[in-house]
């Protein structure tokens, strides 16, 4: 009976298997026209490129099962027709046969005809779409390719916790110089959002460059949200398609090198600071060279990218350099330290030098490396066009010739050297950068302004004293040195030179000429125009006479030299108006009648200079300086203390009464041991002074206070060692004229040693509004600081510093006040 079923079976898959065969091939053919027709849908919906579009999964999927389904009937259909051409042993003629075989491979034959049939006609009907494409969602994280750079990982931790945790700060600006690693760092941040788990729905990566272009700025963003426009599409409706998709989206918009402020709401950026919503969560990063164009764009957070560090530098110039370069004899390994250090630690600089070296395998040409990185920088392959090219858009996008023309200037200062403000500003007027004002403290304060700008640009950072000093990276002194000499500005070209005599042509072409630490011999008379030049730190005690043909000087700097004899032929400069000799230790003469020939002077520095020998018989007398009706700016010491009445007197009709004291900026009084000053409690109102910053006291013996300074409302240091005969700081009952005066109220740095009959700082508790740090040390009468539960409130208090003995000694008025200075002491000698 099994068999005889079976055979019915048979019967009818091989007496409609003919049948079957051309309705297969017709059912193949609609299933290929409706394929056709289901394409041609999707190619006019994806063609618009206002409405980015693509296939949906499920069309994606019939579209393949089509394809898959097409493949296997066409080879059924071949199979068919090699069957039928075979004759009486093919298939149809042995409907009936006998031949078990034979009818057993026609019925799996049939069956499989008509199973396709099926599958065609249910695939058939599944490619009725109503919707066959969606908009179009791009990838929400693209991962970036980037510099391997050691020494991120602290940096990169920091940033991913404030993006991800801290969700007060909405905008993250990272700064810094050209070439630091900011956008090696900016592309990390981008990856870790493939690596670790966060709660942003995508992130979107735009390079906005020098050259802002809002349209493209809007397009990249477009693209990475799955939009797309015209070209005549303006930007508030990009904007506003931006907006629709952001708005809805917990995202991080991650823009790179940004030179100016950019609009992000003109962009289509949502309110960042909107509560309740999915964007308030949302953040953006960006990198800038600018700490302005950070808080332009209103940086909840500002992060200054700093150069490597020396161990991160030396690793990382290593792995660039390569092991078989650096292996190459037992002496390169030094020469490669030194090599790696001209970088100071700048990413772009490491790589650069380091890819070079890695092909200069033996001593003599590791040798020559180093004479030519000493020598010129720019000159080492690759530093012109791959480093200096970079940096060089920091100086072309600085706001004015002017402060291009000041950066330049910074570059006649040795590599590594703390510049003083005050001296690069007295340079600054003396070129005639600035603006020539009758107010020589309104140029200063333009001149500190630029330095600001500077700073802000990553061109300057802070020298050694941060508050008085600034200096360049060496990168960045190679750069100006590389554009001011190679490139030369309507200026004119600088000639710095350290260590090495500049030879004759480079001599006669230069209009501004460093001459650090070396000897200097007579060529000056072949440089009659010369305005500016700094003889600082050189190796000379005399004055070459050939400076004396300099008619055009301007500036002379003669400070930190071995100078013993200023000579009556300084007479011939008569254009001169700055004369630096400070710090000049062998000074012991200045021929009477110099200074009273220099009628142009502005500035002159004898500060910490040897000489001090005024109104002594054979050196200069005070009233020269009265000659002097430019003369703004008066740095000198003298030997005896009944001068200075003279010197205020002298200067006084310059500004009214009080003038020389008035202007005073720093006061430095040594070993004065039987100075006395007695101050009157009631003074005028035009002696309180905020130019008096610095005060340094040392060896004055029979000072008792120091009650005159509750009248220098500017002060911000005091500093008083080795001066027995102090009892008070500030008198105790003594009351100032003018109640809303605040004593010590800017004052941030207090040092009190050996001083060994000092009671009191004063008797009632001081604000001390910006005090950063106290140092007390062998004070041991000192029992009480003038503190209490308001003091320092504003937060900037770092440290108190001192014996522990003497800590443990104090006196508080109650615990409550003990208890909020306690976390401040630190153990002097540990």
């Amino acid at each position: 009976m099994f068999d005889f079923l079976i055979c019915l079976t048979h019967t009818t898959y091989l007496c409609k298997l003919k049948e079957n065969l051309i309705f297969l091939r017709t059912s193949l053919d609609r299933l290929k026209n409706r394929r056709e027709f289901v394409k041609r849908r999707i190619d006019d919906a994806e063609s618009n490129p206002t409405e980015p579009m693509k296939h949906t999964h499920v069309v994606d999927g019939w579209l393949q099962r089509v394809e898959a389904l097409e493949h296997e009937v066409d080879e059924i259909l071949q199979e068919a027709t090699q069957k039928i051409n075979a004759g009486s042993n093919g298939l149809i003629g042995c409907c009936f046969c006998n031949c078990p075989k034979n009818c057993w491979s026609g019925y799996k034959f049939g069956n499989l005809v008509v199973k396709k049939l099926k599958f065609l006609e249910e695939i058939s009907s599944e490619g009725d779409f109503n919707v066959v494409v969606e908009r179009s969602q791009p990838a929400t994280i693209k991962e970036m390719s980037h510099n391997q750079v050691v020494g991120m990982a602290p940096m990169l931790d920091e940033i991913w916790r404030l993006v991800t945790k801290e969700d007060q700060v909405k905008i993250i600006g990272l700064y810094g110089m050209g070439g630091v690693g900011k956008t090696t760092l900016l592309k990390k941040l981008n990856n870790e959002f493939l690596k670790r788990s966060h709660e942003f729905d995508l992130v979107v990566w735009v390079v906005v460059s020098k050259d802002l272009n809002l349209k493209k700025v809007q397009k990249d963003i477009g693209d990475s949200l799955g939009l797309s426009w015209t070209g005549e599409t303006n930007l508030d409706r990009r904007a506003n398609d931006i907006f629709s998709v952001l708005s809805k989206k917990k995202f991080v918009l991650l823009l790179d090198d940004i030179w100016q402020r950019v609009d992000l709401h003109s962009i289509g950026i949502p309110n960042l600071d909107i509560n309740d919503n999915a964007e308030a969560k949302s953040k953006v990063v960006f990198t800038t060279r600018s700490e302005v164009v950070c808080e332009l764009i209103e940086a909840d957070k500002k992060i200054r990218v700093e150069c490597l560090n020396w161990d991160e530098a030396w690793i990382f110039f290593q792995k660039k350099a390569g092991q078989e370069a650096l292996n190459c004899h037992p002496e390169v390994l030094k020469l490669a330290e030194v090599v790696a250090k001209e970088c100071r630690g700048l990413p772009l600089a490491l790589i650069t030098v380091g890819r070079s070296m890695a092909s200069k395998k033996t001593l003599q040409e590791w040798k020559h490396t180093v004479t030519v990185l000493k020598k010129s920088t720019s000159e080492f392959p690759g530093m012109g066009d791959e480093v200096f090219s970079i940096l060089r858009f920091s100086y072309d996008n600085l706001q004015s010739d002017k402060m291009k023309s000041c950066f330049l200037y910074c570059s006649l200062y040795p590599e590594d050297y703390s510049i003083k403000k005050e001296e690069l500003i007295d340079y600054w007027i003396t070129e005639g950068f600035l603006y020539e004002v009758d107010d020589i403290d309104e140029a200063r304060n333009e001149g500190h302004d630029v330095i600001g700008c500077l700073k802000a640009a990553c061109l300057l950072e802070n020298g050694v004293d941060i508050e008085a000093e600034v200096k360049m990276h060496d990168v960045v002194r190679d750069l100006a040195i590389w554009v001011a000499c190679d490139y030369g500005t309507k200026k004119g070209k600088f000639l710095v030179q350290t260590g090495n005599k500049p030879k004759l042509d480079e001599w006669e072409k230069a209009e501004r000429i460093s001459l650090t630490l070396n000897n200097v011999d007579d060529f000056f008379r072949l440089m009659p125009m010369l305005r500016v030049l700094n003889l600082s730190r050189s190796i000379i005690r005399e004055i070459p006479i050939s400076i004396t043909s300099l008619f055009e000087l301007q500036y002379l700097n003669l400070s930190k030299t071995d100078l013993s004899v200023v000579p009556s032929e300084l007479k011939n400069l008569v254009k001169l108006k700055y004369l630096d000799l400070s710090i000049t230790r062998r000074l012991k003469k200045i021929t009477p009648g110099v200074m009273a020939s220099l009628s142009e002077l502005q500035v002159l520095d004898l500060n910490d200079s040897y000489f001090r020998d005024w109104e002594v018989e054979g050196g200069p007398c005070l009233s020269e300086l009265e000659c002097l009706k430019h003369l703004n700016d008066l740095r000198i010491k003298i030997n005896v203390v009944t001068v200075v009445q003279r010197v205020d007197d002298q200067l006084g009709d310059r500004g009214g009464k009080d003038y020389f004291a008035h202007n005073l900026e720093t006061l430095k009084l040594h070993r004065l041991r039987k100075l006395k000053i007695v101050w009157e409690k009631v003074l005028p109102h035009q002696f309180y002074s905020t130019n008096l910053q610095y005060v340094y006291i040392t060896v004055c013996h029979a000072l008792k206070d120091l009650t005159w300074l509750v009248y220098a409302q500017g002060l911000k240091t005091l500093s008083v060692n080795i001066s027995d005969g102090l009892e008070e700081v500030i008198l105790d009952g003594f009351v100032p004229v003018d109640q809303n005066l605040n004593t010590f109220s800017r004052l941030k740095t207090l040092v009190l040693k050996n001083l060994p009959n000092l009671k009191s700082i004063c008797k009632h508790p001081l604000g001390f509004y910006s005090l950063e740090s106290i140092t007390v040390l062998k004070c041991p009468q000192l029992k009480k600081l003038p503190f209490d539960t308001n003091s320092a409130k504003n937060n900037t208090l770092r440290w108190i510093k001192g014996e522990a003995e003497w800590w443990e000694s104090l006196d508080w008025e109650d615990e409550s006040i003990k208890s909020t200075f306690v976390c401040y002491y630190r153990d002097m000698y540990k």
